[in-house]
């Protein structure tokens, strides 16, 4: 029981870790295309 819960806790953290760093991708791309309206 305990090693399915140590599974799903890593999966978890897994998929928030990805969501938070697709979040990053995303402002760091539109800040570089606003960037490069402005030119």
């Amino acid at each position: 029981m305990l090693i399915l819960r140590n599974v799903f806790m890593d999966v978890f953290y897994k998929t928030d870790t990805y969501i938070f760093c697709k979040k990053i991708l995303t402002a760091s791309v539109t800040k570089q295309l606003l960037n490069n309206h402005k030119k």
